[in-house]
């Protein structure tokens, strides 16, 4: 299934055989840039021997390296609000970023975490009516995209924000985080998750060294309306 969906990716690979893959020179300890893939919402940061792989419209979710070897991988704020709801970052489209000199900004409002799954009945059921209708053009495409908006598509917006911000020096990176809780809401369970999946694709779930990392957990008061927390690469 996961090859289906991305062999057309390798097939346009395969038939540029006159791509050139150009090596970037090796880093100083005292280099630092960033590269904005602003149409994509993507970024790359470098600071020394730190680069950071991250994008702006998806809570700011990013990974840090040192050299080729993982060091942090940081798929956004995730938790548990008194009243029960649980909440996530990084869902597609969730957020917008700037960037400028030696600093990307990332603004955005947490989300409902979507636990949406189809249990063992709904894929019995989904699977007999595939055999009986599935061959019926309209049938294949309506059920398609009312899967997808159950599963895929479900970003109920919370009244709760945040900003990321990163900064870029010699010495290294300093990712600043403020969360914004509305009046009278209070969290129960903080965490800063590695490796959070919340959307139902074919590929969510597969293996990554993230996976291998815990949550850090996080004391949230519940008398503070605005939290801070920093990061240090």
């Amino acid at each position: 299934g996961v090859f289906g969906h991305i062999l057309s990716s390798y097939v346009t690979v395969l038939s540029c055989n006159k791509m050139n893959i150009i090596q970037p020179a090796p880093q100083e300890e005292t280099d630092v840039s960033i590269q904005y893939f602003e149409g994509a919402g993507l970024f790359t940061a470098n600071a020394g021997q730190v680069k950071l792989f991250g994008t702006t419209t998806k809570g700011g979710v990013y990974k840090a390296y040192k050299k080729d070897r993982l060091i942090w991988s940081d798929t956004g704020y995730a938790g548990k609000l008194s009243d029960g709801t649980v909440f996530c970052q990084n869902k597609p489209l969730s957020s917008s970023g700037i960037v400028k000199d030696n600093v990307i900004e990332i603004e955005g409002s947490f989300q409902n975490y979507s636990s949406k799954r189809i249990n063992r009945i709904q894929m019995i059921g989904l699977r007999l009516l595939s055999l009986l209708f599935g061959w019926i053009k309209s049938y294949s495409n309506g059920i398609r995209f009312i899967m997808q908006k159950i599963l895929i598509y479900d970003r109920k917006i919370l009244p709760f924000s945040y900003r990321r911000k990163f900064e870029l020096h010699k010495k290294g990176i300093k990712v600043k985080d403020d969360l914004y809780l509305e009046k009278n809401m209070c969290i129960d369970s903080l965490y800063r998750s590695s490796d959070c999946v919340n959307t139902h694709v074919i590929t969510s779930d597969s293996f990554q060294i993230a996976n291998l990392l815990e949550w850090e957990h996080l004391t949230a008061s519940s008398s503070d309306s605005t939290l801070h927390f920093e990061k240090d690469f």
